[in-house]
């Protein structure tokens, strides 16, 4: 899976996209998607501070961990 079946798949089961970033850091509460060198980083925040970081070694292992995230998310 990538970065754009990811997309799909979580407006699919209406998880707002404001609740994510898959490019940066960007959102102060939420679930952000980065890419350093060949790693991919998954960061949950709340209140602009990070609560948890998970390193990948792909984009596929990454954007599966994003939807067990979101898994039982009320808006789906």
């Amino acid at each position: 899976m990538d970065k754009n079946e990811l997309i799909k798949k979580l407006n699919l089961a209406n998880i707002p996209s404001s609740f994510y970033s898959l490019d940066d850091i960007k959102i102060p509460e939420g679930v952000s998607l980065v890419k350093e060198e060949t790693i991919w980083k998954v960061y949950k925040t709340d209140r602009g501070k990070i609560l948890t970081r998970k390193f990948f070694d792909t984009e596929d292992e990454a954007c599966k961990y994003i939807l067990k995230i979101f898994n039982g998310f009320p808006y789906n």
